[in-house]
């Protein structure tokens, strides 16, 4: 603020009426700043840095997560099944039944989806040991090796009797 020094003697109350007009301004601006200053919102605090090389970390530690989760090793997904061998003496019987399960997913695919599989895999019975050969388009036969021992079953064929007792054979073995 200005300091206001008054001269006594003529023409000094005209003089300090000047001073008081400019002493009162500066002191309304300075009210007015005030006000003002407080109406406005405080500075925001300044942001922290993004670290690049945290963010890349996570990302890429994710990454692995995902990665693992998708594809498992080996060693999370062990060893894959051995393929079945049937108990000695009863390979026929195994054979046989089997080939009379395929038959009827090959059936049931065929009811359902109006045409013949072109492979075994595609009606969810999938054996090394059977093989599916269409025959024109409308005929199959289910062809079925086990070592030496082959046997066919034929569409056209009565699965049941070609089944006959080779599930009793299975159950009664220990």
């Amino acid at each position: 603020m200005p300091s206001v020094a008054m001269s006594p003697g003529k023409g000094s109350s005209r003089r300090s009426a000047v001073d008081l007009d400019a002493l009162l301004a500066d002191a309304h601006q300075a009210v007015v700043a005030r006000i003002e200053s407080d109406r406005r919102p405080p500075p925001a605090p300044p942001k922290a840095p993004i670290h690049g090389g945290w963010l890349a970390a996570c990302l890429g530690a994710w990454g692995l997560v995902l990665v693992l989760f998708l594809t498992p090793p080996a060693v999370l997904r062990g060893s894959p099944p051995l393929p079945y061998t049937p108990p000695s003496g009863l390979e026929e019987a195994s054979l046989r039944w089997g080939l009379w399960l395929a038959h009827g997913r090959v059936e049931s695919h065929r009811a359902e989806a109006a045409r013949l599989p072109t492979r075994l895999g595609e009606t969810g019975f999938d054996d090394p040991a059977l093989e599916l050969v269409v025959i024109g388009g409308t005929r199959y036969r289910l062809v079925g090796r086990l070592g030496p021992l082959q046997l066919v079953l034929d569409d056209r064929e009565d699965s049941e009797r070609f089944l006959g007792t080779a599930l009793e054979e299975l159950q009664a073995a220990p």
